[in-house]
């Protein structure tokens, strides 16, 4: 049975990197070692989404340093 472990900052930069050279999320998955959803969640985590002028919300991308922000505001 594997160990859990958590991902780290430098878990979600590598995640970062590898999102924004088009890797998909199974494959960042498969290459850090975590499950699947957990990348998911991660990533969902970490968006950053942009206010348009028209009351409207585009998608954004990415970032590890949200994620790592909000991952330590959850703890406390």
């Amino acid at each position: 049975m594997e160990k859990y472990r958590r991902i780290t900052r430098k878990d979600r930069y590598q995640i970062q990197k590898y999102l924004a050279a088009g890797k998909t999320k199974n494959w960042i998955s498969d290459r850090l070692g975590f499950h699947r959803s957990s990348i998911y969640r991660e990533i969902m985590r970490g968006i950053v989404t942009t206010s348009l002028p028209s009351n409207t919300t585009r998608k954004g991308h990415y970032s590890a340093l949200k994620a790592n922000r909000d991952r330590l505001m959850s703890l406390s």
